[in-house]
């Protein structure tokens, strides 16, 4: 079942090739890339992902160009930096972000633009190598299309579209087809090449060392099959013995600057439990999701419920399954039988430390729980991006089980061989377009320019903070936080120590920034700072530092912060509820101030706490509420307590006890509204860090069982 002449010679011809793979991509993408100017996703825990990516592109550029080390950096989380050696970087995309600067002088979005050709660019090489891969292991033009496409437009890499260090994944077909290319023609230059494209995998994506497991699991099939090892010895004979052994040291030379960058970063290991979590669902597999298959809307909606989504969809897609059960029942050819125990051994890794099938959590132990534990897996967490290297293989399968339809088609003579084909490729297209609208400009925001020269303190407070990192491109100036792929224990406790002090506010909080070497405050505007970071009351008014509030884009002026900053909803309170604050009920009605619940109670964080809520009718009522106080013999002896009503204070209370006791305050009608804010100014809360009784950093001051509002008698 040939495909007509002139389209071959076409596809044959490598530019051409690379420009029909371009062309595809663009409209398999559209959104995705296009325009230049917008950011794939603007606010929440995936904008914060795409502000990191645009900061990663600037810094390696700035630090190369300026002849410093882009592994390490004194521009974020200062005064102590930040070692990158494991951190997503994605250094080897300098060369493209270089060249988008030169061609767009003294433009400060470049490195926006060089984010979204990065995605259109690097989707577009995962297409081509991986058709040109197929191509050499000798399958015709059409078992090579459609596996490429399925496998460069696959639920994984279209979720994670906007993760250079991801969709880099270009280098696992690019690294395959050299290495394809030396085994059928051996010689030190394409051996040197294979091995040095290998490494310089390294500063790309995290999937390296994934590539590395599949050619050593490749070559341990050969060693352990005398045919095959007698083959392999032989390549190695015919390239030469100094040659090999020129190709294996270039390939180290290159890799070893990433590799003592990495064990530099002495950073902290994720929890086991995550690995559990980033791990793929085995019914995943097969069971598409909405989002990653539009194609079937719904269809799947009611056995893929109990699916978690986010991390990685590992479907492999209905025409691919078609294809490979053919191979699995007819195709004879020794690479698809190997390809498909080595796309096995993947995908069981990428289930993670114990089997999941759909809302079942078996606690079947897998093989991902004992490497887990071995470096450098023990700093990773997420096993389900294994699935990246099994599709890779079971493409091969997959052309394996094409390359036999086809056959067989022809053996029949049928006129409707083409329209089979055609109608195979037309449904891997139509299962793997899903597309998106178009997202959010981005710009500098107004009153950036206002920032003078000297440390800046981005507020609120984010642990992962991309949003600061972005701003950081066009002011230029070092920031207290940023967004890391993982954390030192100094870093954390940096952010933690910063936390306090925001949560202590006031003069306290202006002072001790200032002590810690910090020139400006930057507030962020409210479209990128999603519920529950919540910035009410700052009290900067009489702070001494230059503060910018991108919410206005003015400097901050006193009053400003606490008018911009209103609760998003007034929640219905029937009065005589109790409210359980150790329960989640409880926090549609905490605005700021609380930390999380615990067993019985939940503590105030901060010098100030509020509760939002509305009623159906204003009548007078009374307050009751159940709390204890943080105390610390000899040093916090008491509990101050000015609890207020939409502004208007009712009670001081004195607490001296931590036990729990009940309190009584009026709630006049005059001071009622439909919606309503109760604060508890807490002015003696401290955290016991403070006091070296813990690490725990939380500024602590009550602690409250529950509360009730009933109406007056």
């Amino acid at each position: 079942m040939k495909i007509p002449n002139s389209v071959t010679r076409v596809i044959e011809n490598r530019i051409a090739a690379f420009v029909l793979c371009l062309a595809f991509t663009l409209l398999m993408l559209n959104h995705r890339v296009l325009p230049l100017n917008v950011l794939p996703y603007y606010g929440g825990s995936a904008g914060q992902d795409c502000y990191q990516m645009v900061w990663d592109l600037w810094e390696v550029n700035e630090s190369i160009t300026s002849g410093h080390n882009p592994y390490r950096t004194s521009l974020i989380y200062y005064p102590l930096g930040a070692e990158l050696g494991r951190h997503s970087l994605a250094a080897g995309f300098f060369p493209l972000t270089f060249i988008v600067k030169i061609l767009t002088p003294g433009d400060q979005m470049y490195p926006v633009y060089a984010y979204r050709i990065a995605i259109l660019l690097s989707f577009t090489l995962i297409l081509y190598f991986t058709y040109l891969a197929l191509r050499e292991l000798g399958f015709d033009p059409w078992a090579a299309i459609i596996p490429a496409i399925a496998y460069a437009f696959s639920a994984f890499y279209t979720e994670h579209f906007f993760h250079l260090t991801q969709v880099a994944g270009f280098f696992i077909p690019l690294t395959a087809l050299l290495f394809i290319r030396w085994y059928k023609q051996p010689g030190f230059a394409r051996l040197l090449a294979a091995a040095a494209i290998g490494s310089c995998s390294l500063y790309f994506t995290e999937f390296a060392i994934y590539i590395l497991m599949g050619a050593i699991l490749t070559v341990i099939y050969m060693l352990i099959v005398a045919r095959e090892r007698n083959l392999l010895a032989d390549k190695f004979r015919r390239t030469g013995k100094m040659p090999s052994l020129v190709a294996g040291v270039g390939g180290l030379l290159i890799a070893t600057p990433f590799v003592m960058s990495f064990l530099a970063a002495r950073t902290l290991n994720p929890a086991a439990t995550e690995s559990s979590y980033y791990s793929a669902n085995l019914a995943g597999f097969i069971l598409p999701l909405p989002q990653g298959a539009p194609l079937y809307g719904s269809l799947f909606s009611r056995l893929t419920s109990g699916i978690e989504t986010g991390f990685g969809e590992p479907f492999i897609g209905f025409p691919i399954l078609f294809l490979v059960v053919i191979a699995l029942g007819k195709a004879k050819n020794k690479v698809v039988w190997v390809s498909v125990l080595i796309s096995v051994f993947f995908f069981i890794l990428s289930l993670g430390p114990a089997l999941k099938i759909l809302r079942v959590e078996t606690h079947v132990p897998l093989p991902y729980a004992l490497l887990m534990r071995m470096p450098p897996f023990d700093s990773g967490r997420t096993p389900v991006r294994f699935v990246v290297v099994g599709m890779f293989f079971l493409m091969i399968v997959a052309a394996g089980g094409l390359t036999w339809l086809q056959m067989k088609l022809d053996s029949s003579k049928s006129r409707w061989g083409v329209l089979a084909l055609s109608l195979v490729l037309a449904w891997t297209i139509a299962e793997k377009y899903s597309p998106i609208p178009r997202a959010q400009s981005f710009a500098p925001p107004r009153g950036l320019e206002k920032i003078v020269s000297g440390p800046v303190l981005n507020l609120p407070l984010i642990r992962n903070d991309g949003y600061a990192e972005a701003l950081q491109v066009f002011h230029r100036q070092p920031i207290a936080t940023g967004y890391l792929a993982r954390y030192t224990a100094g870093q954390r406790q940096h952010f933690d120590e910063l936390q306090r002090l925001f949560n202590k506010g006031g003069a306290t909080f202006c002072a001790g920034v200032k002590s810690k070497g910090f020139s400006n405050i930057v507030i962020a505007p409210r479209q990128v700072v999603s519920y529950p970071l919540v910035l009410a009351p700052l009290e900067l008014s009489e702070c001494s530092l230059n503060i910018v509030d991108l919410r206005t884009g003015t400097l901050y002026a006193a009053g400003d912060a606490d008018d911009a900053e209103i609760p998003d909803q007034f929640p219905l309170y029937p009065l005589g509820a109790r409210i359980d604050l150790a329960s989640q009920v409880s926090d549609q009605y905490l605005w700021y101030g609380w930390s999380d619940s615990e067993t019985q109670f939940r503590w105030t964080n901060r010098n100030r706490a509020a509760a939002v809520f509305s009623i159906a009718r204003v009548e007078p009522a009374i307050l009751r509420i159940k709390l204890g106080a943080f105390l610390v013999a000899g040093q916090v002896t008491r509990q101050r307590v000015n609890v207020a009503l939409n502004g208007h204070q009712l009670a001081l209370l004195e607490i001296k006890h931590d036990d729990l006791n009940e309190y009584s305050i009026t709630l006049p009608r005059e001071f009622l509204r439909m919606g309503n804010v109760l604060t508890f100014d807490l002015p003696d809360a401290e955290s016991p860090a403070a006091f070296h009784l813990s690490e725990d950093e939380r500024v602590l001051g009550i602690k409250v069982q529950w509360i009730e509002i009933d109406a007056a008698k």
